[in-house]
């Protein structure tokens, strides 16, 4: 009797592609004032471990890091932010690292 075996798809692509798989993701987000590097999405900004004054500084760091924007939130910089602060950031991913 033969028996076929289907190969295991993740297995596959990390044999031909073991870069593709690698990918990392972080937030840039601001709060009262300052630019907070997290690498958790439930992370306390006030426990960040690298901070900016000012997101140019960051992104540029953050960029030279090999960190890509993949998003913002809220996802319309343009509406202004409640009075209450809210959200105000960047999804980031780094690939291959």
């Amino acid at each position: 009797m033969d028996y076929y075996c289907e190969p295991n798809r993740e297995d596959l692509a990390k044999s031909v592609f073991p870069e593709a798989l690698k990918s990392r993701y972080a937030w840039l987000e601001h709060e009262k004032g300052t630019w907070h590097f997290l690498t958790s999405l439930w992370a306390d900004p006030g426990e960040s471990t690298r901070r900016w004054s000012q997101k140019k500084h960051a992104l540029d760091e953050l960029t030279k890091e090999g960190w890509t924007i993949v998003g913002s939130y809220p996802e319309y910089p343009s509406i202004p932010r409640p009075a209450c602060g809210g959200a105000w950031g960047y999804g980031l991913m780094r690939i291959g690292h």
